[in-house]
């Protein structure tokens, strides 16, 4: 691939890791292969089959780098947080990002700016009204529901998109938003689909919760559409409570430590653990420098989410 001087500045890092992984494999098939990775995570081994055959093409240096891409992720996300911003979309980022890296790229589509898509929520989102229906046929990497999100909080989505890609930015980037929804992947003209993915709210702890993506039928789907079983309800009902901040903030460490690189200041069997693939199973946290590590903060809506 090319240097990674032709992507925005804060993509830089990212891309810094990503290229090492080019280096054996094409750019298309590893930024697919770490989308099915996230997703993966986020549905607590639902996807395991498909990224365990997917991961077999790459060695154990190179399954490391994706664990770093996870968290160079999350620190985009960290410093989109700092600034203040309502909602972001990384992965559309670095899709066209890629696409932009070759003029034979097979990643031909490009994305509504983000101003447009939050002019366009702000004129089309009620704000009073409560849990709406928001739908997007053809959603890309679901950065037009994100501005709806930030625009009122309580409403669900219905994402489809007849690439499997665009729906899988979607979902991950619903999950880490905390929305609640359904994300389709099929024809939205033909009505012929292939999978449903479920996005929804964890209960974690009393009264703490987390983002969760399970697949679904296409049965369970058409009854959480028609009698209204939204997916934040129909999974785990929220109770109207308070948060405790202190098991939140345990919550948070136990959650994000794993994932995060460790420092120069941890022990050596700290590194060699922080150091190791990705997998779904449970892993032990590890001590995690102040500076580095990423935030989840609770939203309006009580809920845990980068935003």
């Amino acid at each position: 691939m090319a240097a990674n001087n032709d992507v925005p500045q804060e993509l830089k890092p990212w891309f810094k890791v990503f290229d090492q992984l080019c280096r054996r494999h094409d750019y298309i098939t590893v930024f697919d292969d770490y989308l099915m990775m996230l997703l993966n995570w986020f549905a607590n081994a639902e996807f395991k089959e498909q990224w365990f055959d997917r991961k077999k093409r790459y060695d154990e240096k190179e399954l490391m780098l994706f664990n770093e891409l996870y968290r160079e992720l999350i620190l985009m996300f960290q410093k989109e947080i700092d600034a203040g911003v309502k909602w972001y979309d990384p992965f559309g980022q670095l899709y066209q990002a890629l696409s932009s890296r070759s003029k034979a790229s097979k990643l031909g589509q490009f994305f509504t700016p983000e101003s447009l898509c939050d002019m366009i929520a702000q004129m089309n989102i009620d704000k009073k009204r409560i849990e709406q229906i928001v739908g997007d046929p053809a959603c890309g990497s679901g950065r037009m529901l994100l501005a709806a999100h930030s625009v009122n909080r309580t409403n669900h989505y219905v994402a489809q998109d007849l690439d499997k890609m665009c729906c899988m930015m979607t979902t991950i980037n619903m999950a880490l938003h905390c929305m609640s929804g359904v994300v389709i992947h099929g024809n939205t003209l033909s009505m012929e689909n292939y999978s449903y993915w479920a996005v929804s709210r964890v209960e974690v702890q009393e009264n703490v919760f987390l983002p969760k993506i399970n697949i679904i039928t296409k049965e369970q789907y058409e009854e959480w559409h028609e009698k209204q079983l939204f997916i934040s309800k129909w999974i785990n009902p929220q109770r109207k409570t308070e948060f405790d901040e202190t098991k939140t903030a345990e919550i948070i460490e136990k959650t994000l430590a794993p994932i995060c690189s460790a420092g120069t200041d941890q022990t050596a069997e700290q590194n060699d653990h922080a150091n190791q693939p990705l997998h779904v199973e449970t892993v032990e946290p590890v001590a995690v420098r102040k500076e580095t590590k990423p935030k989840l903060i609770i939203n309006p809506d009580n809920q845990l989410s980068l935003f």
